[in-house]
């Protein structure tokens, strides 16, 4: 669903991605990273890689298929019925 930025108003689509070393100053992501850290637990992920033109992903997970954690930050945002997502 990505960290709502509050001056965008639903013009565009939020990011979901951070870099960690601009988390703690971007305006996007600061108040979040402050407030609301959080764990996102996941069995796999890709990382994809330019291979000339195009990208290929490659599977990263860990030997023992065991669960890993990534580090995340979490942002609820007014849901326009009224409550929160």
């Amino acid at each position: 669903m990505g960290v709502p930025a509050p001056w965008a108003k639903g013009r565009t689509r939020p990011p979901i991605n951070a870099r960690a070393e601009g988390i703690r100053e971007k305006p996007t992501f600061r108040t979040a990273f402050r407030r609301t850290p959080c764990l996102i637990p996941a069995t796999h992920c890709f990382q994809w890689r330019a291979v000339g033109k195009d990208k290929q992903p490659y599977l990263i997970r860990p030997t023992d298929q065991a669960l890993f954690a990534f580090a995340g930050i979490y942002a609820p945002h007014a849901d326009p019925s009224g409550g929160e997502r």
